[in-house]
């Protein structure tokens, strides 16, 4: 056995490591050696590293990502610094993303939103939240030491039950968690141990299917599995804490939107379900509000969403869920591509039931109102130009057997899409075409009623109606508004040419107390009359009568009787306008010598008044016979005292204007012996004068 303890310490029996050994002592006992080495080894360095950087190099940008995606956080951040070939793998966002998710972050996080934007990427994310990982870590020690410094024995005290029973080996359910009584307390508290624990996919699908889902094999009268577990569950799943656990994991999408197809295969409804589809609706909100984009995206992948929504148009909150996607601009672009509009007027036919009509009806209007504030989104714009929505909906009004229901569904969702369309859209759009050939059956309903169903004649107040005017026949009333409202000339050439405003005259004078159709016929006469061609409105003026018949409605010996004279002096005085800039139409009045007389005498007997009401100066009633008595008697008061009144003129707008170097004059009140100086102008206010005690006389003087 050896003595020398180099020897004993040398491995035996290796001649080619023994060999290697004694060539490094060498190199230690000679310095020069050891120099001459160190050269050597760098240089065969250099060689062996010009050997390799060619085959990185090599390497593509999905390769480099295979590897990048094994590095820790610190050894991608010291990646950045190799090259700008590495800078850019290792700033790749799925790459940070995919590490964003898989880090078991302890606190909850919500001042950064996870939406891809401009100043937002999934690196900056993650430092942050790393930031506050950092934060909230260093708050609990020192609220941990504060803690103990208040309570020494704060250690020995005992835990929550929530707390001791997540720390246990026990196996528990969902149901047993919500059952205790501290549970929404520690929820509230937002507890890290609890969070986390709720944040796991199987406990999230077990609370989805507690709060959307009927308990099974339940009695009847278990208020706690029935109403009182389920709310709790509701809860928890609208909490903000879970919100991006459901983002994340398109699974869970999944089972929160299943609600929808069991929703749509259900053939009846439980009493409960329209609690359940309140609790889905709400838990769906709060994720579309907190993660709008990413919902989006979820719901361009599942195909099948809208069609679910349009299935459950019976639904109240499931609508209202929709409308709040509606009123949404980044929505439109999905909403569009799943049909969402022509999806819902299909649900117009006789094969559904009138009630599965009327609320698809609704929905279509209530969506073109929200759809105002973007009228040039994809999803307005394609509607004027749809030919399989604009033949449905007249196929639906017009189908045989003529039904009033179907006519005013149909009208009402024609109108409220008519409505969306502005003076941008310069080409006449489909719709108004497919709209415009159908005006000749729009004119036998005007005409002859009874098509779309007897409604039997109405005793009224002011006399016996038959028949009378109908809804249905209001909603054509309506229709032709919108379209004179468009402000394409089409619109009242087609009109003329049906003859449709001689028959609105027709209507007007013969329901002689509808002040509604009053209104909307006097509504359609001005949109004829709003700028349009002077030959157009020459002889639509002349086809139907209209400066004649309101010439001889004002002829007649006593002033008739009846509710449409407001509506004609309106009428009369739109003509007057025209005059101004069309010179056809003002030689076609002047031509008409009972038009012209109307003018200077009656109808402006009528403005005076009107003016004379508005000012509030003797406007108690429009009858004559009253009002010239009443003139009568204050002009034999005023003969009578004279002296004690100032007169005054009624005056025109505009009679107020001062003209140029014009100045109100001092006056001067003298009252019991005190002079009081002033001068008459805007804002001018009177001091209340003490005027002490005075006779009668002077009272009714002052």
């Amino acid at each position: 056995m050896s003595s020398n303890k180099g020897e004993e310490d040398s491995p035996a029996g290796d001649p080619a490591l023994e060999q290697d050994l004694e060539h490094l002592k060498l190199e230690s006992a000679d310095p020069a050696v050891s120099a001459d080495k160190d050269v050597g080894d760098s240089t065969v360095t250099a060689e062996k590293a010009e050997q390799v950087q060619p085959e990185v190099e090599k390497l593509g940008y999905q390769e480099l990502l295979a590897i990048f995606s094994h590095l820790s956080v610190d050894d991608l951040l010291a990646a950045e610094s190799v090259c700008k070939q590495w800078k850019d793998v290792a700033k790749d966002e799925e790459l940070w993303k995919s590490l964003y998710i898989s880090t078991p972050w302890k606190h909850y996080f919500s001042s950064i939103t996870m939406e891809q934007s401009d100043n937002t990427c999934w690196k900056d994310i993650y430092i942050a939240r790393t930031k506050h990982e950092r934060q909230m870590n260093e708050k609990e020690r020192q609220n941990a030491e504060k803690s103990l410094y208040r309570n020494p024995f704060a250690r020995f005290t005992a835990v929550s039950e929530i707390d001791q029973l997540l720390n246990s080996d026990k196996k528990i359910t969902v149901e047993d968690l919500l059952d205790m009584d501290e549970y929404v307390t520690e929820l509230r508290k937002q507890k890290p141990i609890l969070i986390n624990y709720l944040r796991t996919p199987a406990v999230a699908r077990s609370l989805i299917k507690l709060a959307l889902e009927e308990p099974e094999n339940c009695a009847e009268d278990d208020v706690n599995r029935r109403k009182r577990l389920p709310h709790i569950a509701f809860q928890t799943l609208a909490h903000e804490a879970l919100s991006e656990t459901f983002i994340q994991n398109d699974e869970l999408l999944d089972s929160l939107f299943e609600f929808l197809n069991r929703k749509s295969k259900s053939e009846s409804s439980p009493p409960s379900d329209a609690t359940r589809s309140g609790y889905f609706a709400k838990i769906t909100e709060s994720l579309f509000e907190k993660y709008p984009t990413e919902l989006v995206a979820y719901f361009k992948r599942s195909d099948s969403i809208v069609s679910r929504f349009v299935e459950n148009v019976h639904d109240n909150y499931l609508m209202e869920m929709l409308f709040k996607l509606v009123d949404c601009g980044i929505t439109h672009q999905w909403l569009h591509e799943a049909n969402l509009v022509p999806k819902l007027v299909e649900l117009l036919r006789e094969s559904n039931s009138e009630e599965t009509q009327e609320n698809a009806t609704q929905v279509l209007v209530n969506v073109f109102t929200l759809c105002q504030p973007w009228t040039q989104s994809v999803l307005v714009l394609d509607l004027f130009n749809n030919q399989q929505v604009a033949n449905s909906l007249l196929q639906y009004i017009r189908c045989q057997p003529l039904s009033s229901f179907k006519i005013k569904q149909g009208l009402s969702v024609l109108i409220s899409i008519l409505n969306l369309i502005t003076d941008e859209l310069v080409d006449v759009p489909y719709l108004i075409t497919a709209v415009l050939e159908s005006m000749s059956f729009f004119g036998q309903v005007l005409r002859n009623p009874e098509l779309v169903g007897d409604l039997g004649p109405i005793v009224t107040s002011t006399g016996r109606l038959d028949p009378p005017f109908g809804s249905v026949r209001l909603c054509v009333l309506e229709l032709f508004v919108a379209l004179l409202y468009t402000g394409y000339p089409v619109v009242v050439t087609t009109m003329a040419d049906e003859d449709m405003f001689s028959i609105l005259l027709d209507v007007f004078f013969k329901y002689a107390w509808n002040n509604i159709v009053h209104h909307q016929v006097v509504q359609i006469f001005s949109g004829l009359l709003c700028g349009n061609d002077d030959d157009v409105m020459t002889s639509v003026l002349k086809k139907c009568r209209l400066i004649d018949r309101i010439v001889e409605t004002y002829a007649q010996s006593d002033e008739p009787f009846v509710g449409y004279l407001g509506h004609l002096r309106e009428i009369s005085n739109e003509l007057i306008k025209v005059t101004k800039y069309s010179a056809p139409v003002a030689a076609l009045l002047e031509g008409n010598d009972g038009w012209m007389e109307f003018v200077g005498g009656k109808l402006q007997d009528l403005n005076d008044r009107e003016r004379r009401s508005m000012a509030g100066v003797n406007s108690i009633s429009d009858n004559d016979s009253y009002e010239d008595g009443f003139e009568d008697e204050y002009e034999e008061e005023y003969e009578n005292n004279s002296d004690e009144y100032e007169e005054y003129e009624v005056v025109a707008e505009g009679d107020y204007e001062m003209g140029e170097g014009e100045e109100y004059e001092e006056y001067i009140i003298e009252e019991n012996g005190e002079e009081w100086e002033g001068e008459a102008g805007d804002g001018m206010e009177f001091e209340e004068a003490d005027l002490g005690e005075t006779d009668d006389s002077n009272t009714n003087e002052a």
